[in-house]
């Protein structure tokens, strides 16, 4: 009986992926990558909004905004590329040392990363890249539920572990500690609710 050789896991780092084809959207968890699918419209439009607002807040301030795709590269400035195995693209980021914008992205933690959640990130989000944000100390995680039209906001505590803070829905102001005097209405965040056709149906 023989059995086929298993070669040893080589895992991917960031210089694999500066070289990976054009026009792709790839993560790095711990050396696995994983291609990335295109958002829906509602994504889209939430990521829009929270965009406009969070760069009009930031205007004259010292950091900024970034949306996908914007690769969040977990290291030191002076680490090598192929030494960084964690490389994740938050929906949208805000950074804070410009000195750390390097390449397709930004070496450190951000000052606040936002995942907008899909039935087929869920998982990801809540678990994956909240242990990941978590580890990495990002101060601000916000997690934005399309369905449930709401934003949790955990922060980090004294002891390094996030804490969720507040639930923001569409009556509440969004504002964070992080950022004095940040004022967002949750009514502009979140798309009209429509009933999608039924693409399988024959129109009439």
């Amino acid at each position: 009986m023989s059995t086929m050789r298993q070669e040893p896991f080589q895992p991917a780092t960031y210089a694999d992926l500066l070289v990976y084809p054009e026009g792709q959207r790839w993560e790095l968890i711990e050396g696995v990558p994983m291609l990335q699918s295109a958002p829906n419209w509602q994504h889209q439009m939430i990521s829009g909004e929270l965009l406009s607002a969070l760069m009009a807040y930031l205007r004259g301030k010292p950091c900024q905004a970034f949306h996908a795709p914007f690769d969040v590269q977990f290291g030191d400035p002076d680490d090598a590329d192929d030494a960084v195995s964690t490389v994740l693209q938050p929906d949208l980021v805000v950074v804070c040392d410009p000195s750390r914008l390097y390449k397709s992205g930004y070496r450190g933690s951000p000052r606040l990363v936002v995942e907008i959640i899909s039935p087929g990130t869920a998982r990801k989000d809540m678990l994956v890249k909240y242990r990941i944000y978590q580890k990495a100390g990002i101060a601000s995680y916000w997690i934005v539920q399309p369905e449930e039209r709401n934003i949790l906001q955990y922060h980090l505590n004294e002891t390094g572990v996030y804490e969720l803070v507040n639930v923001v829905t569409e009556a509440d102001t969004l504002t964070d500690p992080e950022f004095p005097e940040m004022a967002i209405p949750g009514a502009g965040l979140f798309p009209p609710m429509v009933v999608e056709p039924d693409m399988k149906g024959e129109r009439i």
